[in-house]
């Protein structure tokens, strides 16, 4: 399977590239890992992009939770100069591997 042109995430180890698209903006990401897990990945990436200059801007955060079924939930969060946006990762259908998932934005009220 080809991979997504747009609002992915691909978490490999302690690797993390991805690309989110909105009306409001395109942001290619890269994430550096923050904090060790027991499991395989880390539970904190920092999210960076580059501005049009090239300079290195910190952007956001991604954070590894448990789902309510037990499973492994990905929160994520940008700091925007318009204000803030936030979204859940889950996995990409399709994928024979567990490193791509899908970025589905949600209500920020709804993660408090």
């Amino acid at each position: 399977m080809r991979k997504p042109s747009n609002n992915y995430i691909n978490i490999d180890g302690h690797s993390l590239k991805g690309k989110i698209a909105t009306p409001a903006f395109e942001l290619e990401v890269t994430g550096e890992a923050m904090l060790e897990s027991a499991g395989s990945n880390p539970d904190i990436f920092l999210l960076f992009t580059n501005n049009p200059r090239g300079d290195r801007l910190k952007v956001g955060a991604l954070w590894k939770r448990r789902s309510r079924g037990g499973g492994i939930a990905y929160l994520l969060l940008l700091h925007l100069h318009f204000g803030r946006w936030s979204a859940y990762l889950t996995r990409w259908h399709g994928r024979g591997d567990d490193t791509l998932w899908a970025v589905l934005p949600c209500d920020r009220d709804l993660l408090l």
